[in-house]
This record gives C-alpha cells, sequence and structure tokens, in this order.
C-alpha cells in the first residue's frame, strides 16, 4: 500500500498541517467514490472517462436542477449551470469570463494562496481588505 502522507506531504511529529489542503485520510469518503465510480462506469461505460461538455455532464447538470427547484423553487436553466473542477477552477473562470487586466480585486487579508496567485496570473489589481 502506498503512504499517500509521503507523497503528498512532509509529516512533521506534533504539527497538524493546514497550509496545503491535506485532511485527514480518514475524513476522505473513499467507499462511497469506489462506488460512485463502479456505477458511472457501468452505466456510461467508456463515454464516463472520455471529454465532455464544456460546461460539465448533461447528466449532472439536470440532476442540480431538479435538486435545485425542489430546495430553492426554482429551477435554474442548464445553461446557468457550469460544473468546475473545484474553487480554484471557477475562481480562474470567473476572472478570465468577467475581468480585464487592471480590474480590482479585493481580497481579504490574510487570503489564500493560490486564490491570490490566480488573481495575479489574470493581471488584477489586488486591494486587501482586512480580516480576522
Amino acid at each position: 500500500m502506498i503512504d499517500t502522507l509521503s507523497v503528498q506531504s512532509v509529516a512533521r511529529p506534533g504539527i497538524i498541517e493546514l497550509g496545503h489542503g491535506h485532511p485527514d485520510g480518514a475524513l476522505l469518503p473513499v467507499a462511497g467514490l469506489s462506488q460512485a465510480a463502479v456505477h458511472a462506469l457501468d452505466r456510461a461505460g467508456a463515454h464516463a472517462l472520455a471529454y465532455g461538455s464544456e460546461r460539465g455532464p448533461g447528466s449532472l447538470i439536470a440532476w442540480l436542477c431538479e435538486r435545485t427547484a425542489r430546495a430553492e423553487g426554482r429551477a435554474p436553466r442548464p445553461e446557468e449551470l457550469v460544473i468546475t473542477c473545484g474553487a480554484s477552477h471557477a475562481l480562474d473562470l470567473v476572472c478570465a469570463l468577467g475581468t480585464q487586466p487592471g480590474d480590482v480585486a479585493l481580497v481579504e487579508s490574510p487570503a489564500y494562496h493560490l486564490g491570490v496567485q490566480i488573481l495575479r496570473d489574470h493581471p488584477l489589481r489586488l486591494v486587501p481588505v482586512p480580516a480576522d
């Protein structure tokens, strides 16, 4: 078995490392993700592994529209939803589609270091806003 801690980070005795997003492995839903992967492959075969729509899997978007309708009382139109590969991908898309170089971005201080880097990559003018 692979020691994932040694692959992803260096363990330091007595230190709980929160700086690089390494959650306790016991908190990760390995069994559930395994079952979901088997279900997706059984249902869609090789299509589950292929590139899909740029907006995300249509079946997931349809499910989200239905769930949102039940929870919020209004279903979004499918074109209102975009599936991203996480917060960093979403932030990069927002910057790429909704900003121009030199635009101002208000940033909490202290801030998530990768988020700040994404904003700088676009390149936005960052204005720190104190936070506690």
